[in-house]
């Protein structure tokens, strides 16, 4: 795909009737916990995460939401997101259900993980990134907190962890591997969707 293709794509997705105001809406309802009539979304700004032309598909965004909360005093609030999207909507591509497979570990797995831990051990434990918004059609999206804004950083790939970083690493994967265990136990087919082929993972 040619840059000026790509470019195409991507003016076409940002004019869809999917990047309106209900979008933004929605990732501030899911982020503050509040109706959609108690807010007020009054600017979005959005930047390149890369460079979306070194990609054939899709681009990573980093954005912020300024958002008035319509109490009786008027708050406001600033939410930082990262948003990932892809432009291609051929049922080849969508067949592959990459995104639906995102939404069902974000908005089920995951946080069954994190119940587990919190009712049985009373450890208030985050696997992830909270999941503000997951759109698969007719492009797929998913609206993701940016954990540069609580001080998390990536680190040099080159260098690694250091001894103290590895051991939070294993300390928390140990953690996620308990709680799918158990999960595994108490939901027995809860990975039927993942044995499935991808083009049959539709009907789940």
């Amino acid at each position: 795909m040619s840059s000026n293709q790509f470019e195409l794509l991507l003016n076409q997705f940002f004019n869809s009737d999917v990047f309106c105001n209900e979008f933004f809406e929605e990732i501030a309802k899911n982020k503050l916990n509040v109706a959609e009539n108690e807010l007020r979304v009054k600017v979005v700004i959005l930047s390149d995460v890369i460079d979306s032309r070194k990609s054939s598909s899709s681009a990573v965004f980093r954005g912020k939401l300024k958002v008035d909360i319509l109490k009786e005093t008027i708050m406001h609030e600033n939410i930082d997101f990262i948003m990932k999207a892809s432009f291609l909507t051929a049922p080849e591509l969508k067949s592959l259900s990459v995104y639906p497979r995102e939404k069902l570990m974000y908005g089920d797995v995951v946080k069954s993980f994190e119940d587990i831990w919190r009712e049985r051990r009373n450890v208030i434990v985050e696997f992830t990134p909270r999941c503000y918004k997951i759109l698969t059609y007719p492009y797929d999206v998913i609206v993701l907190q940016d954990l540069s804004s609580c001080g998390y950083f990536m680190l040099d790939r080159k260098i690694g962890l250091n001894l103290n970083q590895a051991k939070l690493v294993l300390s928390k994967l140990a953690k996620f591997h308990a709680a799918s265990a158990i999960r595994y136990q108490t939901v027995i087919n809860y990975v039927i969707c993942y044995d499935k082929p991808l083009n049959n993972f539709s009907q789940f």
